[in-house]
């Protein structure tokens, strides 16, 4: 029902600030399982939060209907949906009135699994494609960029 980012970047907290996204500073810990629970625990501290969920921001090909039919997949359950490799995790979604329990990482496929979380396992390719690499970014590419992502591979041709 809401998007909240939590970086330390200053542009990026701009650009999204510019576009009406509530940010947070990933404070008090540095990494992403940190920044995931700080904005956890403040999501929670606010009234009718009752699941949450981590979204990783380098999908630049995600399309909503994917994500959509995969939040519908998920249902109540913690879920999570595994990137093309089936190593890393793209989407990880809290059961409602629980944590989050967030373990990205190497391997963060296995450790959402091997958590108790449900493996999300749809014909969403753009809710897969995270981008690592230039051959990733050329996969997305070939699936369809978002406008600012492919705004800027024109400008660096």
């Amino acid at each position: 029902r809401g998007v909240v980012a939590v970086t330390s970047d200053p542009q990026l907290t701009e650009a999204l600030h510019a576009d009406g996204i509530e940010v947070l500073p990933d404070t008090p810990d540095a990494g992403l399982n940190a920044a995931l629970g700080h904005g956890e625990r403040i999501l929670r501290s606010r009234p009718g939060v009752v699941r949450t969920g981590a979204l990783l921001a380098d999908l630049p090909a995600l399309r909503s209907h994917d994500l959509a039919a995969a939040l519908d997949a998920a249902g109540d359950e913690r879920a999570f949906c595994a990137d093309r490799h089936s190593t890393g995790t793209t989407l990880l979604l809290a059961e409602s009135g629980r944590p989050l329990d967030p373990r990205f990482g190497p391997e963060s496929a296995r450790a959402h699994a091997t958590s108790g979380a449900k493996e999300l396992d749809g014909p969403w390719d753009s809710l897969r494609c995270d981008v690592d690499t230039g051959h990733d970014l050329s996969l997305a590419a070939r699936l369809g960029l978002g406008t600012n992502t492919a705004a800027l591979l024109r400008q660096d041709s």
